[in-house]
């Protein structure tokens, strides 16, 4: 059976509230069922509360019964009473009365219902009279009710107040209240009277308002909009929401001043804002203004709020009704997109490669500004062009082929290489990338990526060059050069290349001259600006751009017998020094770029490297030399005296026999010696020459070398000077003393004979020095730095005037090094050579 207003759900009978409040709801005046609706309700039925008042006739005749406002006849006005006594149920119910009555009898039938109650269920009066009135009742309300009635009877003249869902005439239930009254045995015996009203609207409208408040709660409690009602200038409502952005409770903000609620506007910003609030207070605009500023927390925290506001009415008065959202994260989010953005826009128009998009017929729509630096076009005159405009005939073929199928796949990826052409008929190799991006909203079309790769090429075919080149050298030394020179001119685009070396004060020249001429050697190298450079000492490249304006005296005479223009000198060094140059000259002045100087640079490298293994090789064979010259000397020795020994034995005196063996003695001590350095450079060499270090005194192990020395009879004074004292130190002894002694060998083979030869030790810097000094012929000064080399001898080995390998001080130098000191060649005033070394 339908009901009435079934979307809000059943409602059990239920009481509360005063009868004032009551007739407000209702809509009904103050006086108005004064009697009935005035009882109390509690639960579904209420309690006794007074007897109702009672009246006697003005004739005299039966009491009168005050119900609902209407005086109740009972002076038997119409004879229904089913016992003597009874007034009949009409006379009970006068037709006029305005309230929907009915009446019941003692076992709940309805005698009686006024055309009110007619009105207003629907029902037609035969429909009801004598039914059983609680079969109108929704059934779960009708056991209830039925209660409230029989305490009605037991209590009559008391009222009470009751809720139920009635049946009306069209088959839905409405919701009435209902006032209960019991009869007693004045009217109706054991009868009930019951007075009712439909409240289903007013029920329906309660709801609707609970509902609405609840939702307006949840939208309070729940809402991130922060609400504000300003009037006068004062905080009438304020929300949550509104009190977590402005970071301050709604009691303390409420009961700010204006100038301290101001004061949460960012001031660039207050300005606007407080106008605003102030144009809808007095109602100038209803229609809401939406607007972006900031706000400043208590903290000193800035927030950037959204919000509108508008005029409205509360209270009888206009209002501004202001509401704002926190959209500091979206700011910061928009903020970070709009930098990301930006950057990735300056990224592209700053982009040395050129970013193109082309529709599906090839036709430009968009071209980065590095179109203009990369081909010399602006990117007007590329726009509307096709994109493939730039490539040469014979590879537009490939070009179409490719792109066609970038079409057909989308997000496919296409790569290749080709040749561009520039605005000024240039051309250059060129990198590209394309992909299909016709799903991106933001670029449908086809993005391709040119990069200039001309540098790139062009450097990989001179590394490719310079990789054969270098894998071509091969043993001989001169011609090494020679491919050197002529790699130098080919790679670097010159006209001509030479490679100038200084030796022994003539200047040798290699260049890719063809013939006799490509090998010259002069004495006169002066006007050679290869010769300044290796004079100079420079280590860095030279370039001269153009010889006839350079403030240099650029007489070369390369550069003016071939008519050059421009030089390049890049020093060739060996062991840290200058020892020739390469060369390169124009015709006209080239571009140099930092690639042609380094591939210059990397050849002058090749050349030192070959320098290095021609004086390997020169050393080598000096050694070779003195070695054999050295050794050659005391095996003859030897041999002479024992071949004479062995003829001549009978007829040779005992003295001479003595002396013979002496010197044979003398020379197997130098035999053995010599085989000694040699043994010693190779353990060095091999990493096996050992020192067995211990702590002893330093003064004796000096006066032992010393007296070793002065034992091989020598010719010049030794002497030794002691400066203060001389701390033990953990020294090999027999390593020390050969240091000593090869230094003190050093120092009689290259002074005159008779002069001091002097040895001082001191303490230095917490370090021993040791010092042997000569008056000998000295050490030139390129040949100091060199004299400890492996090998090196200052003498020429086709004349060496005095004995030794070249090997005693390099391994001197070894063995100070083991004692973490070091050894050094000063120049002494006045003529000779100081030899000093410490020892840690």
């Amino acid at each position: 059976m339908r009901r009435h207003g079934e979307d809000r759900g059943r409602k059990k009978m239920n009481g509360g509230g005063s009868a004032e409040d009551r007739r407000e709801q209702d809509g009904m005046p103050p006086g108005d069922m004064d009697t009935g609706w005035d009882a109390p309700r509690t639960g579904v039925a209420s309690s006794r509360e007074t007897e109702a008042p009672r009246e006697k006739a003005p004739d005299g005749g039966a009491d009168r019964v005050r119900y609902g406002g209407d005086v109740l006849r009972t002076d038997g006005a119409r004879e229904h009473s089913s016992k003597p006594g009874e007034v009949g149920y009409e006379a009970c119910i006068p037709g006029e009365m305005p309230d929907a009555v009915v009446i019941l009898d003692e076992v709940d039938l309805v005698r009686e219902a006024n055309p009110a109650f007619c009105a207003l269920t629907g029902h037609m009066p035969d429909e009801i009279l004598g039914r059983d009135f609680f079969t109108l009742v929704e059934p779960g309300d009708s056991l209830a009710l039925r209660l409230v009635a029989e305490e009605c009877r037991h209590n009559p003249g008391i009222p009470l107040r009751a809720e139920a869902e009635l049946l009306h005439g069209d088959g839905t239930y409405h919701r009435h209240e209902m006032a209960l009254s019991g009869l007693g045995d004045g009217c109706v015996s054991n009868g009930v009277a019951i007075n009712t009203r439909d409240v289903s609207e007013r029920v329906r409208l309660k709801d609707a308002l609970t509902e609405s408040r609840e939702a307006l709660r949840v939208l309070d409690e729940q809402t991130m909009l922060g609400m504000i009602v300003f009037q006068d200038e004062e905080v009438r409502y304020m929300n949550q929401a509104a009190a977590d952005i402005l970071e301050c409770p709604v009691e303390v903000y409420k009961g700010m001043s204006k100038e301290e609620r101001r004061a949460f506007i960012y001031p660039e910003d207050r300005e606007f804002i407080v106008d605003q609030l102030l144009r809808k207070e007095r109602g100038e605009e209803t229609e809401p203004v939406s607007h972006v500023y900031r706000i400043v927390t208590p903290t000193g925290k800035v927030k950037w709020a959204e919000g509108f506001s508008r005029s409205v009415i509360y209270g009888g008065r206009p209002a501004a009704f202001a509401v704002f959202l926190d959209i500091t994260e979206r700011k910061v989010a928009e903020e970070s997109q709009r930098e990301r953005e930006e950057y990735f826009r300056s990224l592209i128009e700053n982009s040395l490669d050129v970013i193109l998009i082309v529709d599906q017929r090839n036709l430009v729509k968009y071209v980065s500004p590095s179109v203009q630096r990369f081909f010399g076009y602006t990117p007007e005159e590329v726009l509307g062009e096709l994109g493939m405009g730039f490539i040469p005939q014979e590879e537009l073929a490939l070009a179409l082929g490719e792109f066609a199928r970038v079409l057909q796949d989308p997000e496919s990826i296409s790569e290749g290489e080709f040749h561009a052409r520039c605005k000024d008929g240039t051309w250059k190799e060129v990198s590209v990338k394309a992909r299909n991006m016709f799903w991106h909203p933001m670029v449908q079309g086809v993005l391709v990526n040119i990069q200039d790769v001309t540098e790139q090429k062009a450097i990989a075919r001179r590394l490719e060059a310079i990789n054969q080149l270098f894998l071509g050298l091969g043993a001989d030394l001169i011609a090494n050069m020679e491919r050197i020179v002529e790699g130098a001119k080919d790679l670097l685009g010159g006209s001509l290349a030479a490679y100038c070396r200084l030796e022994k004060g003539k200047l040798s020249i290699i260049s890719t001259e063809a013939g006799e001429r490509s090998f010259l050697v002069t004495g006169e190298p002066d006007d050679y600006l290869a010769y300044r450079i290796i004079e100079s000492g420079a280590g860095e490249p030279h370039f001269i751009d153009d010889l006839r304006r350079s403030r240099e005296d650029t007489r070369d005479p390369l550069a003016m017998e071939y008519g050059l223009l421009s030089f390049l000198g890049v020093p060739v060094l060996v062991r840290g020094e200058n020892q020739g140059c390469l060369c390169v000259y124009w015709e006209k002045a080239p571009s140099l770029s930092g690639e042609d100087t380094g591939t210059a640079v990397m050849l002058a490298r090749a050349l030192s490297s070959e320098e290095e293994r021609l004086a390997h090789e020169q050393s080598l064979k000096d050694f070779i030399d003195v070695a054999g010259h050295e050794l050659r000397h005391p095996v003859t020795l030897l041999k002479g005296y024992a071949l004479t020994l062995l003829d001549y034995w009978d007829r040779l005196d005992v003295e001479t026999k003595r002396e013979y063996l002496r010197v044979m003695s003398q020379g197997a001590d130098r035999l053995d010696s010599l085989i000694r350095e040699l043994l010693d450079v190779s353990r060095i060499e091999r990493g096996r020459f050992v020192v067995m270090r211990r702590l002893q005194p330093l003064e004796p192990l000096l006066q032992r070398a010393i007296e070793e020395v002065r034992a091989k009879g020598v010719s010049q004074e030794l002497k030794f000077s002691l400066h203060g004292e001389l701390a033990p130190r953990e020294v090999d002894a027999e390593k020390l003393v050969q240091v000593m002694v090869i230094l003190l060998d050093n120092a009689v083979a290259h002074s005159p004979e008779r002069l001091e030869i002097e040895v001082t030790a001191e303490e230095k810097d917490g370090q021993a020095l040791i010092s042997d000094l000569d008056h000998g012929v000295g050490v030139p000064e390129k040949e100091r730095k060199r004299i400890f080399e492996r090998f090196y001898q200052v003498e020429d080995a086709l004349h060496h005037p005095t004995r030794g390998m070249g090997l005693g001080l390099y391994i001197a130098r070894e063995i100070v090094e083991a004692h973490g000191g070091r050894i050094w060649h000063e120049h002494r005033p006045g003529g000779g050579s100081i030899f000093r070394f410490t020892i840690a």
